[in-house]
């Protein structure tokens, strides 16, 4: 049996049923008592006022667009509509209009649009269900914790090696429905430290992933950049990790380069496998030398080498062994080069300043291109076995000395002592009586034989310090405030021998004829003497 019941035709259908409470219809619609009305059943529930059973057919409820359905005015709550425009379904009133959806995921949370999430948003198996997929992704996922921590957290177990967590950050040009290709200097990844202030967030740190050219299919090359400061302003490039494994710290400061492993510091090209770009003090590098550098025992190369402009350019302090020790089978073992103070400098207190030792070469090579400097100045005794240059084939103009004794005769040795004390000291000069003569008297003699050259003076003696961790070093500084210079004159010595051997020979011939002319006196003696008798 089919009844249709318009809503009016209804509710006045209801209301004489309950009047007419005890009156029972006959087939497939019924009235109970208490009041229940079945529609297609003889026994409606008594829980429900009107109980509807069918298998073939529906309940048609008021169906109405969205701005219908917003237009009623003073809905009740638990008012139930159908709205017919997007988005489509059953809205009920509770304080405000809500969509009821099917049980189960909604892909679009399109039911979240008036409400919030009060509970843990759990999936229905743990690793069965993806968040998003490939070709569909979140956009923006924000996580915050109060108590403990916020964190996210990525589980696998495997008993696989090359399964594991990741975390994937991927970027392209264009759109997702047209990609296009990266180009260098692109940001692919960035990971953002961001910390509260008291009035706003500063991000203070950030590790970037960037892409370099040149970029091509199947090749990205990418660096990795972390960044750190007190804000997102002032944050600077602390460390690159370049694509090619090069890696550099503070821009530069120090770099390593992986292809041939050499270290330099100032520099992001490094020559050699420690390479330093201007001035620069070691101490204690190691627990037995300050610096220890070496060179390849079969290929030539310098095991140590400085330069500098305006202050020493390798200087070396011990306490008890070598300041300066270098060695090298074809090199030099130690090289030094400076343009105001000391090309190599080395100090110590039980041991030798500086060793230089050669199997097979010079043990030391000095060289001065100065008309008024020395190659070597030593300020103290020195103890050496000495030859000078006197290779003939060096020579040109070369002429017998003639009057050596004449020469001699003017020149006028003396004793006396240097002066050590004041600004004298910090030459060290030998203390105790000496022989010797003044340069300013064989000047008006021989004099190219002095050389006069400006000296350091009152300068202060490098002093032995302790280091921030403690162990003793040099002071970095040779210079002092109250430092003046001196022209000292100096005599060449060695160039008086062969005027004094040319003296000797003149005078061994005077003293041969004197020989001759007394033999023949002699003679002529003992003639007239013979003759006399």
């Amino acid at each position: 049996m089919k009844i249709n019941f318009s809503p009016a035709v209804l509710i006045v259908t209801l209301v004489a049923f309950n009047l007419l409470s005890n009156i029972k219809s006959h087939g497939q619609n019924n009235i109970t008592t208490p009041p229940a009305v079945g529609i297609g059943t003889n026994t409606p529930n008594p829980s429900a006022l009107l109980d509807v059973e069918s298998t073939t057919q529906g309940i048609l409820l008021p169906r109405m667009t969205s701005t219908q359905r917003i237009a009623i005015a003073s809905p009740a709550t638990g008012l139930l509509v159908y709205q017919t425009d997007a988005p489509q379904g059953f809205y009920f009133y509770n304080g405000g209009w809500i969509q009821l959806n099917a049980a189960g995921a909604n892909t679009s949370l399109s039911n979240l649009v008036a409400t919030s999430i009060s509970q843990p948003l759990l999936p229905a198996a743990t690793a069965i269900t993806d968040f998003g997929s490939p070709a569909k992704s979140w956009k923006d996922i924000y996580a915050s914790g109060s108590v403990n921590s916020a964190y996210l957290n990525t589980t696998v177990a495997s008993n696989l090696p090359g399964v594991k967590p990741v975390s994937i950050g991927r970027k392209s040009r264009g759109t997702f429905a047209a990609p296009a290709a990266v180009t260098g200097s692109d940001i692919l990844y960035s990971i953002v430290a961001s910390g509260y202030d008291g009035t706003d967030f500063q991000n203070a740190a950030a590790v970037d992933f960037i892409a370099d050219d040149p970029i091509s299919a199947g090749k990205v090359p990418t660096h990795i950049s972390f960044f750190t400061g007190s804000n997102q302003s002032n944050r600077a490039e602390r460390l690159n990790i370049g694509s090619n494994g090069n890696i550099s710290f503070n821009t530069d400061q120090l770099y390593i380069d992986s292809a041939t492993g050499n270290v330099g510091i100032g520099t992001s090209n490094p020559s050699s496998k420690l390479h330093v770009a201007g001035p620069a003090f070691f101490g204690g590098i190691e627990s037995e030398f300050g610096i220890r550098a070496g060179h390849y025992y079969d290929y030539p190369g310098t095991a140590l080498y400085g330069e500098s402009s305006d202050n020493n350019a390798v200087g070396g302090m011990s306490l008890h062994g070598d300041g300066v020790a270098g060695a090298s089978n074809h090199g030099a073992g130690v090289s030094g080069l400076s343009m105001n103070v000391a090309g190599v400098y080395g100090r110590s207190n039980g041991g030798a300043g500086g060793t230089f030792v050669s199997e097979n070469s010079n043990g030391i090579d000095a060289s001065t291109s100065g008309a008024s400097s020395y190659a070597g100045a030593f300020y103290g005794g020195v103890y050496a076995d000495i030859y000078q240059t006197s290779d003939g084939n060096l020579k040109r103009n070369i002429q017998d000395v003639g009057n050596a004794m004449s020469i001699l005769n003017k020149l006028k040795p003396k004793v006396y002592e240097f002066k050590t004390d004041g600004k004298y000291a910090s030459l060290n000069l030998l203390k105790g009586n000496h022989f010797g003569l003044i340069a300013q008297d064989v000047e008006a003699v021989l004099p190219y034989l002095i050389k006069e050259t400006a000296h350091l003076v009152n300068s202060e003696k490098r002093q032995v310090i302790l280091s921030k961790d403690g162990r003793p070093v040099l002071a970095p500084t040779f210079k002092s405030a109250t430092s003046e210079t001196m022209n000292i004159k100096a005599i060449n010595y060695t160039e008086l021998i062969p005027v004094i051997i040319k003296g000797m020979q003149e005078q061994q011939l005077q003293i041969d004829e004197q020989k001759k002319q007394i033999e023949a006196l002699k003679a002529l003696v003992q003639s007239l003497t013979k003759t006399s008798m």
